[in-house]
């Protein structure tokens, strides 16, 4: 990661981006992803905002975060002085179709059940 912090910044390039869920990386995929322990989160966080700061850059960093029904989706802004901005998290609601005639109504949504396991 800090290789391409670098070079976009070398380039002068003012924003790097990192896609869902970087670290530790997407779910459901054709590989394993282990849970994280939510200190090793903290920490990898924490080296992503020296990096942003060592090479002025913002950096928006995908990432789980730990929260009180499991692992967020999360996505950390940190500023080009290495400051965590902000933090936004996904929010993702499951589509329930119903079987009707009726193609023009909106389909319904409904929010799946909050896990109970804490990380």
């Amino acid at each position: 990661m800090e290789k391409f912090i670098a070079e976009a910044a070398a380039k002068g390039i003012d924003t790097v981006y990192y896609p869902e869920t970087n670290l530790p990386g997407l779910r459901g995929q054709y590989f394993p992803v282990e849970v994280p322990r939510p200190g090793e989160l903290r920490e990898t966080r924490d080296q992503v905002t020296r990096w942003a700061a060592a090479h002025p850059i913002l950096v928006i960093i995908p990432m789980e975060w730990p929260g009180g029904a499991g692992l967020l989706n999360a996505a950390f802004v940190i500023s080009s002085t290495g400051e965590v901005l902000g933090c936004q998290t996904k929010t993702k609601y499951h589509q329930m179709k119903t079987h009707s005639k009726h193609q023009d109504k909106p389909a319904h949504y409904s929010k799946p059940k909050a896990s109970r396991s804490e990380p």
